[in-house]
C-alpha cells in the first residue's frame, strides 16, 4: 500500500488545551493526502487520552510513544515518529503550533518548482497575539523565494545569521533523513532542531517558500522561556558550538569566517567556573520571589558574543523535553 505524500509528525509534553488547535490545524489542510503522527513524550496532563479521541475520529491520525510512556526528550521523538512515518515528505508541528490551512500545499507547490530540491522552509510568524499580546512579526530567511539553494545552504541560518530555521516552517524528504534519526540524538531540548537543520542540509539542495504559513506561539513554558539565561546561555551553548564545529569541518564547511565566529562564541563562555557561578546563581534566582528577581535583574552584565538558541524547542530545561510538541 503507497503512502501519503506527506507525514506531519507532532511531538507533545503535557501540552494542555494547546493540542488540540495544533492537530486541527494539520487535519483541515487543503492538502488532505497526509498522516499524521501524534508522538507522546510521556503526557501526564490528559493529552494523551485526547490524542486518542482524535485517532478515533480520524483515520489518518496515529498515536505513538516510548516504552512505558517513558519521556525521552524531542529528539527521541521525533526521530520515533520519522520512523514510522510513510510519507515521501515529512514536516514537523510542535503540539502548541498551528499551521495555515493551505500550509502543505505552499510547501508542496514550491517543491513541485524545484524538482531538485530535498527541503522546503517557509518564514513564521512570531504568534503572541493569541493571548492578546503582540504585536505579531514575521521572522523571515535570509534567503530569495523559490530559489534552489545548494546542500549546505541552510548552515547559515542554522548558526550564523539570528534568523533560524523554525520546524514549523520545515519540510523534507524521508529519503535524506540520516539513519539514527534527524537530529543528533545527544541533544535532547535546547540546540536540538539546530543540529537537525544543519544535518539534512549537507544531504540535499532547499528551496524557500515565500509566504509565512505557521504560527509559532509565544509562552512561558517553552524550553528558552524556562532556561536559565532564556536559552543564549544554557549549558547546551557550548556543547553545540563544539558540535557544529566538527560538523562544519567534517562537510569541508568549516571557513576561516565561521572558525573565527566560534571561536568568538565559545571565547563568551569561558573559563568555565565562571559561566558555571553564573548559571546556578541564575538557577537560584529564577525560584524567588519576583520583587528579589527584579532586583537581581538590574544591572545584569550581557556577554558580547552570545550564541543564541534558533528555533528552541519546547519543554523542560532539565530534560530537554516538548511542553507542547
Amino acid at each position: 500500500m503507497s503512502g501519503p505524500v506527506v507525514s506531519v509528525v507532532m511531538i507533545f509534553l503535557d501540552p494542555g488545551p494547546y493540542l488540540d488547535e495544533a492537530v486541527a490545524s494539520v487535519l483541515d489542510q487543503t492538502v488532505r493526502d497526509l498522516e499524521l503522527l501524534l508522538v507522546d513524550d510521556g503526557s501526564r496532563d490528559g493529552s494523551t487520552e485526547a490524542a486518542r479521541r482524535w485517532a478515533e475520529r480520524d483515520p489518518r491520525v496515529q498515536v505513538l510513544e516510548h516504552p512505558g510512556h517513558r519521556n525521552l526528550g524531542m529528539g527521541a521523538s521525533r526521530a520515533l515518529g520519522v520512523r514510522v512515518a510513510r510519507g515521501e515528505w515529512v514536516a514537523f508541528l510542535d503540539g502548541d503550533d498551528v499551521w495555515e490551512p493551505e500550509h502543505l500545499e505552499r510547501q508542496l507547490e514550491t517543491a513541485a518548482r524545484h524538482p531538485g530540491a530535498g527541503i522546503v522552509v517557509s518564514p513564521t510568524l512570531v504568534w503572541t497575539s493569541w493571548r492578546a499580546g503582540g504585536p505579531d512579526h514575521v521572522r523571515g530567511l535570509p534567503y530569495d523565494a523559490d530559489v534552489l539553494l545548494p546542500a549546505g545552504a541552510l548552515l547559515e541560518s542554522v548558526t550564523f545569521s539570528g534568523a533560524p530555521v523554525p520546524t514549523c516552517g520545515l519540510m523534507f524528504r524521508r529519503a535524506i533523513v540520516p539513519p539514527d534519526g534527524p537530529a543528533d540524538p545527544e541533544f535532547r531540548g535546547l540546540f536540538e532542531d539546530q543540529t537537525m537543520v544543519a544535518r539534512l542540509t549537507v544531504a540535499a539542495a532547499a528551496v524557500r517558500a515565500k509566504d509565512a504559513t505557521s504560527r509559532y506561539r509565544q509562552h512561558v513554558r517553552s524550553a528558552v522561556h524556562r532556561s536559565p539565561g532564556r536559552g543564549s546561555r544554557d549549558p547546551a551553548t557550548l556543547r553545540y558550538v563544539g558540535w557544529i564545529e566538527r560538523h562544519l569541518a567534517e562537510h569541508g564547511e568549516l571557513t576561516p569566517e565561521r572558525a573565527a565566529r566560534l571561536a568568538e562564541k565559545r571565547t563568551a563562555f569561558e573559563p568555565r567556573w565562571r559561566f558555571w557561578a553564573w548559571y546556578g546563581t541564575r538557577w537560584l534566582a529564577l525560584r524567588l520571589p519576583a520583587p528579589v528577581r527584579a532586583l537581581l535583574r538590574r544591572g545584569r552584565p550581557q556577554a558580547s558574543g552570545v550564541l543564541t538558541a534558533p528555533e528552541p524547542g519546547r519543554g523542560d530545561p532539565a530534560t530537554g523535553s516538548p511542553t507542547a510538541g
